[in-house]
């Protein structure tokens, strides 16, 4: 069997140390902007709409920049992580200010928890797109040299990125972790000043962002970090992938003996289905593009991948059906307040 083609395209770091201290400056200036964008005086400033467009353009543009500065394309790099974050604000913006859509009304944590939660995951998901798809685009011209995009670079930056980004937060969890057992040491012999410290709202938040830009340096940096990640997701990918197209099949084959009346009628149907889809196509395409595809998945295993994606057209049908009927019964309800 073929092993994974793994290895990122080669990125031309400066020395560790500088490397180092410019993505922990980023990540501090980060932290700094959010302390400073959530003083009381500085969010009556602005306007709702602006506070929270600046507010997610310095949550977007530090976290580019780390994922993407390197020593040889640095003035290009500032300019994608600036203008892909200023076209995110922007949009929230727009959206605001002509769609009446206000990220603060529908704060899936500070917000009333029996809300409708659609639009705070479309957020967060729209979010996590653009702060994803665009960057291993740039990434791949930026390796190629030119205006190309090939498919392996494409999906190499894209999940070294991600990793990056995971290994960062689990680095910042262990430094609080740490900071903490810090204060409480010294409390047991009656020094508050470090856990009284740790506790200022300025202090978290610029070690959050200097956590996480050094925990993304150490993850460019040692990539066999990343690359035994990658090898550990694929491997769960290559039996999750035909236990998900086994769990599909299983669900239209009851379908006859349940009927259809029951999903349809459901007000999250569509959201399932969809998310099902969505697992299927994330779980074999992560394997076939990393394995030679003749290879990615054993003959048994292989099979009820294959009647996973037939099935996969049906789950999408059922999820519009479903859509619809919940259209059109709102639609009929607002006519009968009407009359």
């Amino acid at each position: 069997m073929n092993e994974p083609i793994l290895s990122p395209a080669h990125d031309d770091l400066p020395t560790q140390f500088l490397f180092r201290i410019s993505l922990l400056a980023i990540g501090g200036v980060q932290g700094g902007a959010f302390y400073i964008l959530m003083r009381p005086e500085i969010k009556g400033f602005f306007l709702q709409s602006s506070h929270a467009a600046i507010s997610i353009f310095f949550a977007l543009a530090p976290v580019l920049l780390i994922l993407l500065l390197q020593r040889t394309s640095e003035l290009r790099d500032v300019f994608m992580a600036v203008l892909t974050a200023m076209f995110t604000a922007g949009l929230y913006k727009f959206a605001f200010d002509h769609l009446n859509f206000d990220i603060n009304s529908i704060n899936p944590i500070l917000g009333d928890a029996s809300q409708n939660l659609t639009y705070p995951i479309a957020f967060i998901v729209t979010f996590l797109v653009v702060l994803i798809v665009p960057t291993p685009f740039y990434q791949a011209a930026r390796t190629e040299g030119r205006f190309a995009f090939p498919y392996h670079h494409l999906f190499l930056f894209s999940w070294t990125n991600v990793l990056s980004i995971l290994v960062a937060g689990f680095f910042v969890c262990i430094v609080w972790g740490l900071l903490f057992l810090w204060g409480q040491l010294f409390n047991l012999i009656g020094i508050k000043f470090f856990s009284t410290l740790f506790s200022q709202s300025w202090f978290s938040s610029i070690i959050s962002g200097v956590a996480f830009g050094l925990g993304v340096a150490l993850a460019r940096e040692r990539a066999a970090i990343i690359q035994g990640l990658l090898k550990l997701i694929l491997t769960l990918f290559r039996i999750l992938a035909p236990t998900l197209a086994t769990i599909i099949v299983i669900f239209l084959l009851s379908l006859p003996f349940t009927g259809l009346d029951t999903l349809l009628n459901t007000h999250f149907a569509a959201r399932i289905l969809l998310t099902a889809v969505f697992f299927m196509i994330l779980f074999q395409n992560a394997v076939i593009q990393a394995i030679d595809t003749a290879n990615a998945f054993s003959r048994p295993t292989n099979f009820m991948v294959m009647a996973g994606n037939i099935a996969l057209p049906v789950l999408a049908a059922l999820a519009g059906a479903s859509i619809f009927q919940r259209i059109d019964h709102n639609t009929g309800g607002h006519r009968h307040v009407g009359t």
